[in-house]
């Protein structure tokens, strides 16, 4: 996973996250990644 390429994280409904890529790309992160990436990124 390159975390460099992450912008900005927006927490939205029900927990759900945006994450904003460098180049403006939005991905919706669920429920089912959702601690796994945050641990990866150092914030879980």
């Amino acid at each position: 996973m390159n975390i460099e390429r992450i912008r900005e994280m927006r927490q939205v409904f029900h927990g759900d996250y945006v994450v904003i890529l460098d180049d403006g790309t939005e991905i919706t992160l669920g429920k089912p990644y959702r601690e796994k990436f945050l641990e990866q990124v150092g914030r879980g």
